[in-house]
């Protein structure tokens, strides 16, 4: 069946090609992406509609779209293993996507896991880049009071300076990570000696070295458009969650320090949700998450301070509240085991409201206890699922059809994208509201048949 498509490029410089991507990605209700330096399509061979399509801005797969008449033909996996070649080809050893949640499953199966997460879209990378930078500020983390400032700096400036002193004061070591995206008058080496010849004579602060996971043209590209979009908002909470969940703990921060920019919007608006969310050291006494939506725990082993070689631990996953710990595939748990670095990612989901939760990991070979506390989980503001029902109707002994009852009425509140699959490797996906409304019985159930 392949045979019959190709994969091709799609030089987006010329106007007629980016005007037909532009319209492709409108039809699957996308928009286009200016940063995009590389484009794919699938085509049927000798025509030039675009049956499929993705792109890549730097190592990040943005605007994959499939058209809906060849849902089932198995296209998004053959492109995205193209761009994960391509980007590998310019250099790029961990890929990352920025997609809808309902998606998450899919790029799961295509060996993603999930990085950072906001109520409409979520971040997914294929490779070791995070993990490798957070082993990195893992052996810059020492004991104590410590707090962080991440610092463009284009150009460092006195009020940089006076914001760093003052920082420094209030805590046993500073760590400055300097935002590494190439997008300033300032080029980042530049930006980062300034910061280091600025601060030299600060005995308590360390300068660190950036990455495309903490305020980049990954995770905030309106940052360096200085305008606030309807996007605005969710890439603020992915870079935030991205923060908290790893480069916090691996730097062992609980105070991260800002500057106050009067007439910059767009720094207003980013310490404003930073503050809803709450100081990493707040040990969760801020958190507010969703119900029913599972979240991402990385633990590691550490030896006197400094990252475990070689230690394989199996530790237990507890809990008095109406938590629940999950694997990588979705699967209920109750320990986790370290890779040989002294990691192990599991993920915590609430299975309904509650106030002031907690979970504990302990056991094993480690001695001391790692508790969570303070865990607010709220009910989804829109009508939400908490388990389905899957039938087999022919009798062949696979399931052929779904029930999934939702909380309250799919009225002005419908899903715009849904994606199942009956146990094979095919995943099903529908994709605008209209199509999804089609699938709706009883005012509050959808049946997919």
């Amino acid at each position: 069946m392949y045979s019959e498509y190709e994969i091709r490029p799609v030089p987006l410089s010329v106007k007629v090609c980016h005007q037909q991507v532009e319209d492709f990605l409108k039809s699957n209700a996308l928009r286009m992406e200016e940063a995009l330096d590389y484009y794919a399509a699938v085509f049927r061979k000798g025509d030039e509609e675009i049956l499929a399509g993705g792109g890549l801005q730097g190592d990040t797969i943005k605007c994959i779209a499939v058209s809906d008449h060849v849902r089932e033909e198995g296209f998004s996996n053959r492109l995205v293993s193209h761009l994960i070649s391509e980007a590998n080809a310019q250099g790029h050893q961990s890929v990352k996507v920025f997609t809808k949640p309902a998606n998450r499953e899919i790029f799961e199966s295509m060996g993603f896991r999930l990085i950072a997460q906001a109520p409409k879209a979520i971040l997914m990378e294929n490779g070791q880049g995070l993990r490798d930078y957070c082993r990195y500020l893992s052996n810059l983390r020492r004991l104590g009071n410590n707090g962080v400032i991440v610092m463009n700096a284009n150009p460092f400036t006195l009020g940089h300076q006076y914001l760093i002193k003052e920082a420094a004061k209030q805590v046993d070591r500073l760590y400055v990570i300097v935002v590494k995206e190439e997008r300033s008058v300032f080029k980042y080496a530049e930006r980062k000696a300034m910061i280091e010849q600025g601060t030299e004579d600060l005995m308590n602060v360390t300068v660190c070295e950036g990455s495309n996971y903490a305020v980049s043209g990954v995770t905030f590209p309106t940052y360096f458009l200085k305008e606030i979009t309807d996007a605005t908002d969710t890439q603020i909470l992915l870079d935030l969650d991205l923060f908290v969940h790893f480069i916090a703990p691996h730097l062992g921060v609980t105070i991260r320090f800002v500057g106050s920019e009067p007439t910059d919007e767009l720094t207003a608006r980013y310490n404003l949700l930073m503050e809803r969310m709450g100081q990493p050291g707040d040990n969760g006494s801020k958190d507010t998450l969703m119900a029913f939506v599972s979240y991402p725990v990385t633990i590691m082993v550490t030896y006197i301070g400094q990252v475990c070689a070689d230690c394989i631990v199996t530790v237990d996953l507890t809990t008095a509240d109406s938590l629940s710990f999950l694997d990588a595939n979705g699967q209920p748990i109750t320990s986790v085991t370290t890779d040989s670095t002294g990691y192990a990612t599991f993920y915590v989901m609430g299975y309904a409201a509650v106030n002031d939760a907690s979970f504990t990991v302990s056991g094993g070979e480690v001695a001391n206890k790692l508790v969570w506390g303070g865990i607010n989980l709220m009910e989804p503001p829109v009508p939400f699922a908490s388990k389905g029902y899957m039938y087999d109707r022919d009798g062949d002994g696979m399931p052929d059809s779904l029930h999934i009852p939702f909380s309250d009425k799919l009225d002005s509140d419908v899903p715009d994208t849904l994606a199942w699959s009956f146990g094979d490797s095919t995943w099903r996906t529908t994709t605008t509201v209209d199509a999804v409304r089609g699938l709706i019985q009883n005012e509050s159930d959808i049946v997919i048949v």
